[in-house]
């Protein structure tokens, strides 16, 4: 590792990502220090590219969402039982998201969430199977809420 961080420049931003984020922001990586939502984006995109570069053509991969879609599928959630909000008046970008996994489009998306500020969990919604994938580091369950969000949506 030491070897291939002799060859990046020490101040430059991390082409190809979205919103070219620092390459100092890789430093996070070798720490033991929490990985903010940031870091957690950056490595989705690497995964992203990486899954579509395995697929195959006729193999539509999964869509990967980045933190903020999570928490503002939560959000959106929380309002509406809180009859702050109905469901139809979701943000597009979330609705749009919904319609193409309805409509088979897409058939699975998959998710990377934030607990209680304490760790991060994975969340897969297969829509052809009618499953939902959730795997926490720590062993806990899905949490209610987030399959009441899940479902609601």
């Amino acid at each position: 590792i030491l070897l291939l961080l002799h060859n990046l420049p020490w101040a430059d931003k991390l082409h190809g990502f979205p919103g070219e984020p620092d390459v100092h922001e890789l430093t996070t990586f070798l720490s033991r220090d929490w990985l903010h939502s940031t870091q957690i984006c950056l490595m989705l995109e690497v995964l992203e590219c990486d899954i579509q570069h395995l697929s195959s053509p006729t193999y539509r991969s999964p869509m990967l969402r980045d933190t903020y879609f999570s928490q503002k599928l939560l959000f959106c959630y929380q309002e509406c039982r809180k009859q702050m909000l109905s469901p139809i008046q979701l943000p597009r970008w979330i609705d749009a998201v919904g319609a193409d996994l309805a409509s088979g489009r897409q058939k699975m998306i998959g998710l990377i969430v934030n607990q209680n500020n304490s760790h991060w969990t994975a969340v897969v919604v297969n829509f052809v199977d009618r499953h939902i994938l959730f795997a926490d580091p720590m062993g806990c369950p899905i949490p209610p809420e987030l399959l009441g969000a899940l479902t609601w949506w």
